[in-house]
């Protein structure tokens, strides 16, 4: 008897060494399955906002496949890709990783893990990239797509692109701002004069509808979240509110005050997609041991003039080379002289700023010139069509203002997007149920 205990004792150890063998592999692999979908934590420099933080990277865009005018906003299993593109000055190649961070309303991480808000792999490498061709300044060219045959979004949402140095998350290059939404609600509004009397030639209101007749939005006032943006700019975004009716299948959101921009200006805009030849916009074109040199002619400020129709692009730019057959490589980088004429303004900083300045705008600040009485500025812009305008930003309350440099008018042709968000309690994260584009001159 105690001998066939004793085998019996011996066979279930065996046996349980062989489950703890057994187990312990397939933990193994769990673990570097799951270590393989892991995000990489970022480094505290990250900004959840379009930032770029080397200084040899020009020209950033994401924009959809094949529209270069486009903006970063793609439907939720749609098969619609973004591109994005970026430049890095000089010969030099490095290795490049980007991955998708998913965000909430107010563009703060949420709590869910990649392979929840990711199908496929947290992270790509950027494999598309190539040398400048023809250009007297040297670049090296980058371009990837997401979503990818790799990375697919499982969620709509908020979503921060961001690129890095193969293997060292520390080493952040840019981040970007991209929206994936669905259209489960039905969401409409008007463009019109400023309820505010005092804003009424100067500022455009944006009131809207968000209809749930089939879709039901448990808790309004809890779950909805709204973003109002004018030009596709998120810095310049109205956010919190709420519908001041709440009827059976429609919320309507008609503020006085609250939901209303400032008009601005139609944008100054300049052209260099030739260098043999100069456009209007540019008083000369000169060719210098360095590279091209381009010089606006002077601007003044236009805030007490009357308003005046011009065809824009909002604010947006793209590249551009009349010579050449890929722009993305044969456009060629000049230094563009900015040069506003006004009289110093001793508590506020001169900016230009326009889509090609959102990712670094403390680059395109103009100095005080006391010979000529204006502000001037000289920056690397790639060839093509730019848009421009010029912004004041008060030295103490850190705010911008265009009314002296540019004005505001009511007639103004502005793009505006509405976004709306409903929190998703039972998977953690904020999703977009739907979206509205409306132009204030065709509407």
């Amino acid at each position: 008897v105690e001998a066939s205990d004793f085998r019996r004792s011996i066979l279930a150890q065996s046996l349980t060494n062989q489950s703890a063998m057994k187990y312990s592999g397939i933990f193994l692999l769990l673990l570097i399955a799951t270590r393989s979908l892991a995000q990489p934590e970022m480094s505290d420099a990250l900004v959840y906002d379009n930032k770029v933080y080397q200084p040899e990277i020009y020209s950033v865009q994401a924009y959809p496949s094949g529209n270069p005018l486009g903006v970063p906003f793609i439907q939720l299993n749609s098969g619609e890709v973004l591109e994005f593109h970026f430049d890095r000055m000089g010969m030099d190649m490095p290795d490049y990783t980007f991955q998708a961070i998913h965000c909430d309303h107010n563009w703060q991480p949420t709590a869910l893990e990649p392979f929840e808000y990711i199908q496929g792999f947290p992270e790509g490498q950027i494999s598309d990239v190539e040398a400048s061709f023809n250009t007297l300044i040297d670049f090296i060219h980058y371009t990837f797509q997401f979503p990818n045959a790799m990375m697919k979004p499982r969620f709509s949402g908020n979503y921060l692109i961001v690129v890095y140095g193969e293997g060292d998350p520390d080493d952040i290059v840019l981040s970007l701002r991209v929206v994936v939404y669905e259209t489960i609600v039905n969401a409409g509004g008007v463009i019109r004069n400023s309820s505010v009397i005092r804003d009424r030639y100067t500022h455009q209101e944006f009131d809207f509808t968000i209809g749930t007749a089939t879709y039901n939005i448990r808790d309004v006032n809890r779950d909805l979240n709204v973003v109002l943006m004018q030009n596709w700019d998120w810095r310049h975004t109205i956010t919190g509110l709420k519908p001041i009716f709440i009827k059976e299948n429609e919320l309507t959101f008609d503020y006085s005050g609250e939901n209303t921009f400032a008009g601005g200006k139609e944008w100054r805009d300049f052209e260099m997609k030739d260098f043999r030849y100069a456009s209007l916009e540019v008083a000369n074109i000169m060719r210098e041991p360095d590279g091209w040199h381009v010089h606006l002619v002077p601007d003044i400020p236009l805030g007490t003039k009357s308003y005046d129709t011009r065809i824009d692009l909002n604010g947006r730019y793209f590249v551009r080379n009349d010579e050449g057959a890929e722009a993305t490589l044969d456009a060629d980088y000049a230094y563009v002289h900015f040069e506003l004429k006004c009289n110093e303004i001793p508590e506020g900083q001169v900016f230009a700023e326009g889509d090609f300045s959102k990712y670094t705008p403390e680059k395109y600040e103009l100095t005080w010139n006391p010979a000529t009485r204006s502000y001037t500025g000289i920056f690397l812009l790639k060839q093509g069509l730019y848009n421009y305008r010029y912004v004041v930003r008060d030295k103490y309350m850190n705010k911008d203002d265009i009314s002296y440099t540019e004005g505001n008018h009511v007639e103004t042709e502005n793009d505006y997007t509405l976004i709306v968000y409903e929190t998703d309690r039972a998977n953690g994260y904020d999703r977009i149920i739907g979206q509205f584009y409306i132009n204030s001159n065709r509407q």
